[in-house]
């Protein structure tokens, strides 16, 4: 159980900053409105997590993409999510 709840909590904090890094960049150099950019940039951050996640989670062997979209896809649900309520808020 301390595992997995370590493994949750880690995947929280990775896709946070991921998220805003990418969040960031579509601020940054994109004239698209904000509810589009966030979209954008939780899709490209979210596949970009997958396949570099896929690549950790190999542990020495073949690319495991299943592993990461397990573990990181609540992550990603639940700071949308926030996301959403917060730009909700705003507007």
């Amino acid at each position: 159980m301390a595992y997995w709840l370590g493994v949750f909590v880690g995947a929280l904090i990775f896709v946070y900053l991921w998220t805003r890094l990418w969040l960031w960049l579509f601020k940054k150099f994109s004239k698209l409105p904000e509810s589009r950019r966030r979209i954008w940039a939780y899709g490209v951050a979210y596949v970009t997590a997958i396949i570099v996640g896929g690549a950790g989670f190999a542990d020495g062997g073949l690319w495991d993409g299943g592993k990461a979209f397990l573990h990181y896809t609540p992550a990603f649900v639940i700071w949308f999510a926030i996301d959403l309520v917060r730009l909700g808020r705003r507007a």
